[in-house]
């Protein structure tokens, strides 16, 4: 079996944290919780590597707008996947989040199941090799890949645009 995931999950001591962090343990991985403050948080990203990072958007003293703005100026030796987690529905902030170097933007509460998965599925994407194929793959390749990837993400394969309608 490979590598173990290492993930750093800002969540309270609430059930429902305790449950995120459980059902993660049961996918095979590591999971570290840290207080909701984002002093820690970057303390725990300097001291040490992790895969996937889980913050929740609002945090004391630094909340996750700043704790992304903060990992790119650290020179970390790959970034890893961040997940943001927020209990505000708020189009504007999604944008921003995403737009400041989130991967990801779950509205709570979510499942801790659904959670695992986008996890697998975001640093599937980061493997070596993946990148590769889209760099020097043939267009047919490319096809594939940005196929599996609209699915992946929800996009419904009647929307115009997601096929080649060109192809016979």
């Amino acid at each position: 079996m490979g590598k173990s995931l290492k993930i750093l999950f800002t969540e309270d001591t609430s059930e429902y944290g305790r449950n995120c962090a459980g059902v993660l343990r049961s996918y095979g991985f590591e999971v570290k919780p840290v207080p909701k403050d984002g002093e820690a948080v970057l303390a725990a990203v300097g001291a040490e590597s992790f895969d996937v990072i889980i913050l929740d958007a609002f945090l004391l003293h630094i909340d996750a707008l700043g704790i992304m703005k903060s990992l790119s100026r650290l020179n970390l030796q790959k970034k890893p996947v961040v997940m943001l987690m927020s209990g505000v529905d708020n189009a504007r902030f999604e944008e921003d989040a995403l737009a400041a170097g989130a991967d990801y933007y779950f509205l709570k509460p979510v499942s801790a199941e659904i959670l695992a998965e986008r996890i697998l599925q975001f640093t599937s994407w980061r493997k070596p090799g993946r990148e590769n194929l889209v760099l020097t793959g043939n267009s047919q390749d490319l096809e594939v890949i940005i196929s599996d990837t609209m699915h992946q993400i929800g996009v419904p394969a009647h929307i115009k645009g997601y096929q080649n309608y060109g192809r016979q």
